[in-house]
């Protein structure tokens, strides 16, 4: 063998073990294990069924065409790509036209590049049939070697993704490349919906096991509304993925234990890190899980020696400096994001001027007159921070003072949505947006968190007291604190805003889900239920799938019903399994022979939650070209309008 021969293959080895590293290092930073990736490719299947190419709500506009001005260099939108300027969302400062949620933006900015590049040489009616196919192909490979199976997995994911391809190739019609910064969008939020699922699962499988943890990570978009929004460009997604991340972080902070990449101060400097991210999406959303970390954060730590403070609060202006220097390019000031700026609009015919620039914002006002020197020369900013600290207490005490004076106003965002004129005008004159409840029939199974608290109340008061070292000692438990903070401060700020039209989940309310989830795998009934009735769990879910769904579609297509009747048809189902499960929890926290049905009603509960799914990306929602024409042919024979 001569030496170049040699040195070559010595380089070769190298190469393969230098990559097989990074592939583990990706494997266990991004996903946690293997079974981490077979969920998070179950997930980015699931939605591409019902992936549509095409803007759902008429703000989508405002961020395609600032991803496209951002793709230009600039932050400022120029001439729109799609729809107009006046689109919700696009606001005015010194004459120019400026998008919002650039953190979102600048996330997606890789998938915008590489569709781009897909695009040059594919056409995109073929390309996102195969990359769907090859999705496939990867979760069947992956599924293989988590059950050992590989040979027999690959060959059968092989033979559905190439039947797959070539049924949709066979109907295939071009996609126009006007609509790749759209497709960046839906990929960039898919990516993000899957992410959320595989950190659902990384934190319930350190909490109760695999079995849990699949259940919860693939219910996150597969049944709840996660999956609804998935390829809508909203902000929503994004902050969910973010916020649990943020929840992640925070119980492997409590944890002294090190995975080889972060310690326990490393994580809880990384959930704060995630709270800036979260604010580049979206300020005031930002600013609610920031709130709800640091009052949980700070009287369960450990410890919180001037040092960690220190390090806490450089991790965090750090990660605020994008927001700060968006906000400042935006607008000319670190503390005013585009969402207080005007609105952007035409000029009118009567003054040939566009609106000023100048509304809102932080207010003008002074700080005391006797402020010391030292801070004198900081009023301005402390005046935006005052400012923007009594727009969101507004916001919040709003909502309390709703919930307590107005308890109709919880039960119809969370329990059973109303008709409401004004709303159902504005959305077509169709009943279409859904209680959380409604939405999700698995939230019944919240119940039983009640008798489950009474009971480990009285078992903490009798053992220990209600002292605060308890909570420090138990990583679950301030984990549990800071998921139910979160949820109320969300609760009850964008409580006064509802109802509103194009909210079809009480998309708003979207983080409220995954918590939900989590709510319920925590309960010691639910994952007793589960272990020891699997199949029974797992029968009833798939059944009601592939054969709910089916009957389901029957009856709504036989019944000739409109959009708004198809939905409300589905509220009703799932507000009626959410009362069945709600009390069969309650029973099975009571006394575990009721277990078996408790399994049995919670796969029903899923199954409606997945119908709704896809009966609503498949009939009841449609706009744009689907990315799998097959399912496009289908649609248009079951199509409700």
């Amino acid at each position: 063998m001569s030496t170049a021969t040699a040195g070559w293959r010595r380089r070769t080895r190298w190469l393969r073990q230098r990559s097989a590293t990074a592939r583990r290092v990706c494997l266990r930073v991004l996903f946690g294990d293997r079974v981490g990736l077979v969920v998070f490719l179950a997930c980015l299947c699931f939605v591409g069924l019902f992936w549509r190419v095409g803007t759902f709500i008429n703000d989508n506009h405002t961020l395609i065409n600032a991803l496209v001005a951002l793709s230009e260099g600039h932050l400022y939108i120029e001439d729109p790509v799609i729809g107009t300027l006046e689109a919700p969302g696009t606001y005015l400062h010194d004459g120019r036209a400026y998008g919002r949620n650039y953190g979102q933006l600048v996330y997606t900015l890789p998938f915008l590049w590489g569709i781009q590049a897909l695009a040059t040489v594919a056409d995109l009616g073929v390309l996102l049939p195969a990359l769907w196919s090859l999705l496939v192909l990867a979760l069947a490979v992956q599924i293989g070697r988590v059950t050992d199976h590989e040979r027999l997995a690959t060959l059968l994911g092989a033979g559905v993704a190439l039947i797959a391809f070539a049924a949709n190739v066979a109907v295939a019609h071009p996609v126009q490349t006007r609509v790749v910064p759209l497709l960046a969008l839906q990929a960039s939020a898919a990516v993000a919906a899957g992410l959320t699922a595989v950190l659902v699962y990384r934190l319930l499988g350190r909490m109760h096991g695999t079995r849990i943890a699949v259940a919860g990570g693939l219910a996150t978009v597969v049944v709840s509304p996660v999956g609804f929004w998935a390829t809508v460009p909203k902000r929503h997604v994004y902050v969910v993925a973010l916020g649990a991340g943020i929840v992640y972080a925070f119980y492997r902070s409590r944890h002294r234990e090190t995975d080889g990449f972060l310690s326990a101060t490393g994580f809880r400097l990384l959930a704060y890190v995630l709270v800036g991210a979260a604010t580049w999406v979206n300020g005031a959303e930002g600013l609610l899980l920031l709130v709800g970390l640091v009052v949980v954060d700070l009287p369960t730590a450990s410890s919180n020696d001037a040092r960690t403070l220190v390090l806490i609060g450089v991790a965090l202006t750090l990660s605020l400096l994008p927001f700060f220097a968006t906000n400042t390019l935006v607008s000319g000031h670190p503390l005013r994001p585009p969402e207080v700026l005007s609105p952007f609009s035409y000029p009118t015919a009567e003054n040939g001027t566009a609106p000023s620039a100048s509304q809102g914002g932080p207010s003008s006002d002074t700080l005391d007159p006797n402020l010391p020197p030292f801070l004198g020369r900081f009023e301005p900013l402390l005046v935006a921070i005052s400012a923007a600290f009594s727009r969101f207490s507004d916001q919040f005490e709003h909502g309390v003072r709703l919930a307590v004076t107005e308890p109709g106003k919880i039960l119809h965002t969370f329990v059973r949505g109303r008709y409401v004129e004004d709303v159902v005008v504005d959305d077509h004159s169709q009943s279409v947006s859904l209680a959380v409840t409604e939405a999700m029939p698995l939230a019944g199974a919240l119940v039983g968190l009640v008798p489950a608290l009474v009971a480990s109340g009285r078992r903490t008061i009798a053992e220990r007291g209600q002292s605060l070292s308890g909570v420090r000692g138990s990583p679950s438990t301030a984990t549990d604190g800071l998921v139910v903070a979160v949820a109320i401060l969300f609760a009850m700020f964008y409580l006064p805003s509802f109802p509103l039209n194009a909210q079809v989940t009480a998309r708003y309310l979207l983080i409220l889900y995954p918590s939900v989830l989590y709510g319920i795998a925590r309960q010691s009934a639910v994952r007793r239920a589960l272990e020891t009735n699997w199949n029974r769990s797992i029968w009833a879910y798939a059944c009601g799938v592939l054969l709910g769904t089916q009957l389901l579609l029957a009856v709504v297509v036989g019944s000739a019903f409109g959009r708004g009747q198809a939905i409300q048809f589905h509220a009703w189902l799932g507000l009626g399994a959410a009362s069945l499960l709600a009390a069969v929890t309650v029973g099975s926290t009571l006394d575990d022979r009721f277990d078996p049905i408790l399994a049995v009603l919670l796969g029903i509960a899923a199954a409606l939650g997945t119908s709704f799914l896809l009966l609503s990306g498949i009939s009841y929602f449609q706009y744009g070209q689907y990315a799998l024409p097959v399912v496009e042919t289908i649609s248009r024979h079951v199509a409700v309008g």
